[in-house]
């Protein structure tokens, strides 16, 4: 089989994510053995080499050379996310350890001129357009984009065309190639609460991102299991609620993570799941935790597999929403995206149907119904979220406990594809996440299905608006 740069780096993806599920398991390093097969020569590309495919590919025989010597990438702006994008990308393509024997008297291409209609945008951002063009010529070859998004979209086509023959070192074939994405949100979502990731594997995984034109980080950051985010106004937080001392993600390295991300086009959404999956932010602070009454009669006791001695946000305090006010105000100012992940899923109301002075809050407020309460919770949250003017994103299980989200909310569908339809017709913008979950690979032939998942053939009615 035939295969090029692209499917080099795709192959090498996969890998990636494969070892990077098992760690995720298992705690096991990646073995440095399992990276030598991946090292492969480059062969001359296919009409499949350029991934993901693009929307139009016109490829000729004839062939021009590239030395490292004599070429060079050239920009029409001045934009320090292409001078660092063309330092990235003249190692990926001139990929060869040992010298390159000069090309003599032959055509070779000396530039590649990239040529964006816009400015330097600073930061990627939900509807930026990665629409590019690619047109490979004996000399000098060009690459439009409307924006800075897609001319990196479009330095990872070209480098994917590149390849290794017999006759040159570097060659390429003459090539016309017009592209943009089907789907705004491409994302890869990351759990480094339950599983925390060093720094080194999570630019890894930024850069096997940036190499199949994935362009959202989902950072699920803190769970019950760990707080490993250092706040700037409550350290406590991660003092108490991390791992170790050592297990923690400070200001600069959430920095790190932002601007590697931001310089591959990919924005960085955190998580911060509330009401439930918060026992790590109770370490430091319990208040914000609801007493559990196990028995009925006994606070702060524990009905195991039901409910912990403390668990779930208490809602009818103002001391919570206090704190939440707080500490996203603090969380919309380290990540610049316009977009927060509210969570908001496994909202399981058994600590808060336990504890007496909850219900009692029911019948003073004439709250039916626990999902009342939970409604209650989720109004006072958006609430706090939009006075930062920020926009959030929540997992589909409010809408299943029948809690009424505004329609401004982006819903995170993730239990079934058959759920999609559902919510869809509900009028709201919708993320799928349902049949790629990587944990969820048996190791057989499954990862087939992650290719025949058509999110749009669960849609009766098609909103081609509304769903990412």
């Amino acid at each position: 089989m035939d295969c090029q740069g692209g499917f080099k780096r795709l192959f090498k993806t996969l890998a990636l994510f494969y070892l990077f599920c098992l760690q995720l398991t298992s705690q096991v390093p990646f073995p440095r053995e399992m990276h030598k097969w991946l090292l492969g020569e480059r062969l001359a590309p296919s009409d499949t080499s350029v991934w993901p495919q693009p929307q139009s590919w016109q490829q000729m025989d004839a062939v021009t050379s590239l030395h490292p010597k004599h070429f060079k990438f050239k920009a029409n702006i001045k934009c320090d996310i292409l001078e660092k994008a063309f330092l990235r990308y003249k190692k990926l393509i001139f990929f060869h350890k040992q010298d390159i024997v000069d090309v003599i008297n032959e055509t070779v291409m000396t530039a590649l001129n990239v040529n964006v209609n816009g400015s330097c945008e600073s930061y990627p951002y939900f509807d930026m357009d990665e629409s590019y063009t690619v047109n490979v010529m004996n000399r000098q070859s060009l690459i439009r984009s409307n924006t800075v998004w897609g001319a990196l979209r479009g330095l990872e086509t070209f480098s994917q065309l590149i390849y290794v023959s017999k006759q040159r070192p570097y060659a390429v074939n003459l090539t016309v190639i017009g592209d943009f994405p089907r789907f705004k949100h491409r994302g890869v979502l990351i759990d480094s609460a339950r599983h925390f990731q060093t720094m080194k594997t999570l630019k890894q995984v930024l850069d096997a991102m940036s190499y199949n034109k994935f362009n959202v980080l989902h950072w699920h950051i803190v769970d019950d299991q760990s707080f490993p985010y250092q706040s700037i106004r409550f350290p406590e937080l991660s003092e108490k609620g991390a791992y170790s001392p050592d297990k923690v993600y400070r200001q600069a390295d959430v920095a790190g993570i932002i601007e590697h991300a931001r310089l591959r086009g990919i924005r960085v959404i955190p998580e911060f799941d509330t009401p439930g999956h918060t026992v790590s932010w109770g370490k430091s602070h319990p208040e914000l935790l609801t007493p559990c009454y196990g028995d009925g009669t006994m606070k702060e006791s524990a009905m195991y597999g039901v409910h912990t001695k403390r668990q779930i946000f208490n809602p009818i305090l103002n001391v919570t929403y206090t704190f939440l006010q707080r500490f996203f105000s603090e969380i919309v100012t380290v990540f610049p995206d316009e977009f927060v992940h509210l969570g908001m899923d496994e909202a399981y109301p058994a600590c808060w149907l336990s504890n007496p002075r909850i219900i009692k809050f029911m019948r003073k407020n004439n709250l039916d119904d626990i999902k009342d309460v939970q409604q209650m919770y989720a109004n006072k949250l958006m609430k706090i979220i939009t006075s930062l003017k920020t926009k959030f994103i929540v997992w589909q299980d409010p809408l299943d406990d029948g809690v009424k989200v505004s329609k401004d909310a982006i819903i995170e569908v993730w239990k079934s594809i058959n759920n999609l339809a559902e919510v869809v017709n509900m009028g709201y913008n919708t993320i799928l996440s349902a049949g790629w979950y990587l944990d969820l690979m048996s190791g057989n032939d499954d990862w087939q299905e992650f290719y025949m998942n058509e999110p749009f053939s669960y849609i009766r009615t098609y909103r081609f608006t509304s769903l990412y």
